[in-house]
């Protein structure tokens, strides 16, 4: 089983046919694999104008809560909560195997994966595509996508992230933790981490480090998770506990990724 979010920014939908390439489902369904899909939209709008109302956000608070940018509330939050409300309505099936779940995310998505994978144990593989800065990549680095571009030069921190982060947009180093230490946190269920080599937005040095430096704690469990520091050559997939792939290509998904995740198995 496969949950995922996709959608287009500021209008909710993709065309009918848009980014078919991302999704190989005939590939999917020949390896034994249901894949369910949502807008991520549906949970949280991803505009400018007005995003917390509309979300899954006006569940839980009140309009007041909601008129400016509320406390301990994100988009990635509310899109991860997405991919936990999928994954219940897919336990009440009786053709498809739950316990088996990967979640799969690219882009904004790839950061949402990981944080809805640390969260609910249930997904035994956390697949993590190109997901830069707040997702795999290290936030000290300063290489590509950084928490201040993601503020000044586009405004989407200001939603896709909580308000306590703000403090450290300009002084990274004294964040408390970088994001190695959250993937750390799947642990010992499976992560897998992928890059593209051209993709350089997205750091793909610093997402390869960021699950280096978290293998010690798959370590602790006795699993396996990356043994070098260098990572490995591209089209070269490692295969563990954490695992890491780096294609050929431009920031997307494709079937070489798909591939890679459902070998994991």
């Amino acid at each position: 089983t496969m949950t995922g979010l996709h959608g287009k920014r500021n209008t909710g939908f993709l065309y009918p046919g848009e980014r078919a390439e991302r999704w190989p489902i005939d590939y999917i369904l020949k390896r034994g694999c249901a894949l369910a899909i949502a807008s991520y939209h549906d949970f949280f709008p991803d505009t400018y104008d007005d995003c917390w109302g509309g979300s899954i956000y006006e569940l839980f608070r009140s309009k007041e809560e909601l008129n400016g940018r509320p406390q301990n509330a994100s988009a990635i939050s509310a899109w991860a909560w997405g991919y936990s409300r999928m994954l219940d309505c897919l336990a009440t099936l009786p053709e498809i195997d739950s316990d088996n779940a990967l979640c799969v995310g690219h882009s904004r998505l790839g950061k949402t994966s990981l944080w809805a994978g640390v969260n609910d144990e249930r997904f035994k593989v956390v697949c993590v595509n190109d997901s830069g800065c707040g997702g795999a990549s290290l936030s000290r680095r300063l290489f590509g996508e950084t928490l201040y571009s993601m503020f000044h030069k586009n405004r989407i921190g200001t939603y896709w992230f909580n308000d306590e982060i703000e403090q450290y947009i300009k002084h990274p180093e004294k964040l408390p933790l970088d994001q190695h230490e959250l993937i750390a946190l799947v642990a010992p269920r499976k992560v897998v981490v992928h890059s593209a080599s051209e993709d350089l937005w997205a750091d793909p040095h610093g997402e390869y480090l960021s699950a280096y430096y978290a293998s010690p704690v798959w370590k602790l469990f006795g699993k396996r998770g990356l043994t070098s520091g260098t990572p490995p050559e591209v089209e070269d997939p490692v295969y563990g506990d954490v695992g890491y792939y780096m294609r050929n290509g431009k920031h997307n998904i494709l079937q070489s990724d798909w591939e890679h995740y459902l070998n994991t198995f």
